[in-house]
């Protein structure tokens, strides 16, 4: 599966500024290039109404690209979703899921909503369909590939909990329906779990199943083990990995730091190459790494490691 939301590279996201005529750089909530996000940050990229905004980074600081201008925001403290904003607070971002609130120079922006990566893939069973969400195409292959649908990408449109597209038929037939809403969903046929919870509707029918991809549920957060085999409660924070985007895995084990990395297959999660820092045994969580063969995210939100023999590893993710 390719990416859920918009996580694009930052060269990508800043090439339209490189052609700008007005600097990314005036204005105290403006950052200049020196200020400007890291490499490999990810990007949120919104739709609010006729206005594209790019938010880049999810940590202490993220950065807002707006036409030709860029805005240097702090995470502010809030009691619900992700805010951050600029010095005075004429510019801020405020998310909930696939939505957001975006103040522009003191200006409220239309509702804004997520769009997703491109391409974006959605899948599902029992017909077994596949739709593609391409730059510029929406294709729908569905009833075990006899139908095929392809459509101009529609933009996306605000709805509880995520986003809708629709591409109108020609003559009033083919017309499809995409909503794509934020939640894991476990496809129905390999277990693997997906950040998106799909539903395509043609011809009358309502098609479901699950999209985005994977690593998704996993990056961008630092996961505290809770609970390992045989040892119960962990002592908070003695354990803990996190999943980065390249396909490494990093963490702290017993106090010493290691890294490996790990692959995704349709239904597997695989991780090898762990090792840890200093000298001595691996540490127990590190053998038990090794023998992960898939994972699940609760009800609750946490990271649940399962092994080839039944072993379970629980984990609760942390902001990084």
């Amino acid at each position: 599966m390719t990416p859920r939301l918009t996580r694009l590279t930052v060269i990508a996201v800043l090439a339209p500024l490189t052609g700008c005529a007005v600097p990314a750089g005036d204005g105290a909530d403006v950052g200049g290039a020196a200020a400007g996000p890291p490499e490999q940050a990810p990007v949120t990229r919104y739709r609010c109404g006729d206005t594209a905004v790019d938010l880049v980074g999810t940590g202490a600081t993220a950065w807002l690209n707006a036409g030709c201008r860029r805005y240097r925001l702090e995470r502010v403290r809030t009691a619900s979703g992700a805010k951050y904003a600029g010095r005075g607070g004429a510019v801020s971002v405020w998310s909930h899921g696939a939505r957001a609130r975006v103040v522009l120079d003191g200006r409220v922006l239309p509702e804004c909503v997520a769009a997703l990566s491109r391409p974006y893939e959605a899948r599902g069973n029992e017909p077994g369909w596949h739709l593609e969400l391409r730059d510029s195409r929406l294709v729908l292959v569905a009833d075990y590939g006899e139908r095929r649908v392809d459509r101009p990408a529609p933009a996306p449109e605000p709805v509880a909990g995520g986003r809708r597209y629709r591409a109108p038929g020609s003559g009033g037939a083919d017309a499809v329906t995409v909503t794509v809403r934020e939640g894991p969903c476990a496809d129905d046929m390999t277990g693997m779990p997906h950040p998106h919870r799909v539903e395509v509707s043609l011809d009358g029918r309502t098609l479901r199943g699950c999209g985005g991809d994977p690593r998704a549920l996993l990056a961008g957060r630092r996961w505290r083990v809770t609970g390992m085999p045989a040892a119960g409660h962990t002592d908070a924070g003695a354990y803990t990995l996190r999943f980065r985007r390249d396909g490494r895995v990093t963490g702290r084990a017993a106090g010493r730091r290691y890294a490996g990395t790990y692959t995704l297959t349709p239904a597997t999660l695989r991780l090898s190459g762990l090792a840890a820092a200093g000298n001595g045994a691996a540490p127990r969580l590190l053998r038990l790494l090794a023998d992960v063969r898939r994972f699940g995210i609760a009800d609750d939100g946490a990271l649940i490691l399962h092994t080839g023999d039944g072993r379970r590893l629980r984990a609760v993710g942390e902001a990084q």
